[in-house]
């Protein structure tokens, strides 16, 4: 996958797909974050996706440092397509709060990375990735439902 950097970040462009329509987008590499994915309100709404689409999971809160309570709703994502692979059913949170990054993106953290080997090449600017033994495990959030 073409990397593209972004400040001190690096995204690639996979489809998501809704409804039958696939939709390329951009998504961050979070390790740090350790849900499966959080996708940008503000990108939904540009490819006319709606969150209302989506099948709610739940609502929950969190509170960011200044102590703000910040709505959070997790959905699942039918599809996300990474080359000819792809996950499906994939627990998401829907950020429409602020932009964490500083800009318009969506968040991949380790509940989908680690159901790949990576190999990031920064001086090609390019992203490897091959499923590996993690790829068809349940979602850490789905075991709780």
């Amino acid at each position: 996958f073409p990397m593209k950097l972004m400040k001190e970040h690096f995204c690639i462009s996979v489809d998501l797909e809704n409804n039958g329509k696939k939709n390329k987008t951009r998504f961050l590499f979070d390790s740090g974050y350790q849900r499966a994915i959080m996708l940008d309100n503000d990108i939904l709404n540009e490819n006319n996706l709606k969150v209302g689409e989506f099948k709610l999971i739940k609502e929950t809160k969190m509170y960011n440092s200044q102590n703000e309570e910040i709505p959070l709703k997790s959905v699942l994502l039918p599809k996300l397509y990474f080359g000819k692979y792809f996950l499906e059913n994939i627990p998401s949170q829907i950020n429409s709060y602020n932009k964490s990054a500083g800009y318009k993106t969506n968040f991949l953290g380790n509940e989908v990375l680690k159901r790949f080997n990576a190999i990031i090449d920064f001086q090609k600017n390019v992203v490897y990735l091959k499923p590996n033994k993690n790829f068809y495990e349940e979602y850490a959030e789905m075991k709780n439902n």
